[in-house]
């Protein structure tokens, strides 16, 4: 796992959980960099520095879905590990067909971000773009 090629970014609107998460991820072997939103991170986004992407399903503007989608259309094809506070997201990764284990609800315990990193860093799939048509997943 301490062997993925590039940083995991944290895409998070709380510090809290930013600064959390990265002091997590640094602890387990991983360099990881965290954005307050995703309109922060997408200059940053095609950089090829990045090897997996942790993003909260809502945030203020762009969501972590609506992120997701726009880097997929951009072709920027990362893993990526999706988490939220509302079991109502959770439910609507289930219906973009998001594996399970890469979608998590706060809190949750270390052991079980990381393994969800872990799955996502070999590969547990996610449908390209997460739709049909090709439009972007959409939170209300």
């Amino acid at each position: 796992m301490r062997n993925c090629k590039g940083a995991i970014a944290i895409v998070d609107d709380d510090e809290g959980v930013r600064k959390a998460l990265k002091r997590l991820l640094g602890a387990a072997g991983f360099e990881a960099r965290a954005f307050g939103s995703a309109e922060e991170f997408l200059p940053e986004a095609e950089s090829g520095r990045y090897a997996c992407l942790m993003l909260d399903i809502k945030l203020p503007g762009m969501s972590g879905f609506e992120l997701y989608g726009c880097l997929e259309a951009r072709g920027v094809h990362l893993p990526a590990v999706f988490i939220t506070a509302d079991e109502k997201n959770r439910d609507r990764a289930a219906a973009l067909h998001i594996d399970q284990r890469l979608c998590l609800c706060k809190p949750f315990p270390d052991s079980v971000l990381l393994g969800a990193l872990s799955s996502a860093l070999s590969g547990a799939s996610l449908p390209a773009a997460n739709t049909r048509g090709g439009a972007s997943p959409r939170t209300p």
